[in-house]
């Protein structure tokens, strides 16, 4: 093989390591956006039920 190929060969390579790792941190913040809004879900509804025991969840 030719030092030319070699080299494309080389950048193939890295560009689709970094094409993966990309994709992996693009699912990863997918993730965490998720798990922040059931988070924020879970928070509204503790205190809906804490306001309907009359309590004021701004006062915790």
């Amino acid at each position: 093989m030719s030092a030319a190929r070699l080299e494309l060969e080389r950048q193939a390579t890295q560009v689709e390591q970094r094409t993966k790792q990309a994709e992996q941190e693009r699912l990863a913040r997918a993730q965490a956006e998720q798990r922040t809004s059931q988070a924020e879900q879970r928070t509204a509804a503790f205190a809906a039920r804490l306001q309907t025991l009359g309590v004021d969840p701004d006062q915790l």
